[in-house]
């Protein structure tokens, strides 16, 4: 079963073309998974309960909850200055690379209000 706290996403690829992979250990040995891909909505329907996400400097993490009416969910998470921030992506289909971008941005967004708090 995918560890959720080793699993990553990393760009693969040069020359222009790039593709992103989820990386998680199964075993001893490492996996990964085309996050644009058709194996991507698959996977997300499978055993993973989440997995961080990586772009630029961010990073957060990324889980599935389940609901008893509406079932399976994901939510993206990032504590900062001690303060646990989410939001929510939706179903397995929801969770492509534009909306974790998305999220990403949000969460920039979130830091530099939280660091100009600080300052005054």
């Amino acid at each position: 079963m995918p560890n959720r706290k080793h699993a990553r996403s990393t760009p693969n690829g040069s020359a222009g073309f790039v593709t992103y992979c989820l990386h998680y250990p199964i075993g001893d040995f490492y996996d990964s998974v085309d996050m644009e891909g058709p194996a991507w909505l698959a996977f997300l329907n499978g055993e993973i309960s989440g997995f961080a996400y990586q772009v630029r400097e961010m990073e957060f993490n990324v889980r599935r909850e389940f609901k008893e009416r509406g079932g399976a969910y994901w939510i993206a998470y990032k504590t900062i200055s001690g303060k646990r921030h989410k939001h929510y992506i939706g179903k397995a289909e929801a969770v492509t690379l534009d909306r974790l971008n998305d999220i990403a941005l949000l969460f920039e967004v979130q830091m530099d209000i939280a660091q100009s708090g600080k300052k005054d």
